[in-house]
């Protein structure tokens, strides 16, 4: 099909060192930042939710729940720029609907799990971008640290899915390769 066979081995060279070039100047680039908000911001947030993260609001002692909301009200006045905006919003719907005195436990457990999966999901995802070791599903599993088994298995397969299509990307690159030499 193409007559420049040697020439795939140099474009899949330059490629490569481009692709390198490029994820060592990101990860230079944005390893202030991302360290500023991992210890500054969501270190905080998740160790103060950690011993309460995906509980039923019922089972939580009110002051748990209080001393979580505040904690993020703090962090948010001294670190605003920092912070992924939903967490700021669930955790004022939140705090809005503790103060009601006609509780809606329903309601108020859909706020409260979409802000622990605000917060673990930007706590996680910090972590990973700065090579730090994250959670793992068995450490989730006897810590009984998810909203559902299902929400767990599909966060766990989008985070092994991009490696897994890399690695088959390249393997069908170098397939390619190796069938235009012969």
């Amino acid at each position: 099909m193409f007559e420049l066979k040697g020439d795939y081995l140099s474009w899949f060279g330059v490629f490569f060192s481009l692709l390198v070039m490029y994820y060592s100047f990101k990860y230079q680039y944005s390893k202030g930042p991302l360290e500023k908000q991992l210890y500054k911001v969501y270190l905080p947030m998740f160790l103060s939710i950690e011993k309460i993260l995906y509980k039923k609001v019922e089972v939580i002692k009110p002051e748990d729940i209080n001393r979580v909301t505040t904690t993020i009200c703090e962090i948010t006045d001294k670190h605003y720029e920092l912070i992924k905006p939903d967490i700021i919003h669930w955790n004022k719907v939140l705090t809005k609907q503790l103060k009601e005195t006609d509780k809606d436990y329903e309601s108020i457990n859909e706020t409260y799990l979409e802000l622990c999966s605000q917060i673990e999901s930007q706590f996680e995802k910090t972590r990973r971008k700065m090579s730090l070791p994250t959670r793992g599903i068995l450490y989730k599993l006897n810590n009984k640290q998810f909203a559902s088994k299902s929400s767990l298995i599909i966060n766990s397969l989008i985070v092994f899915l991009p490696p897994l299509l890399i690695i088959i990307g390249i393997a069908l690159l170098f397939n390619l390769i190796i069938y235009s030499i012969n």
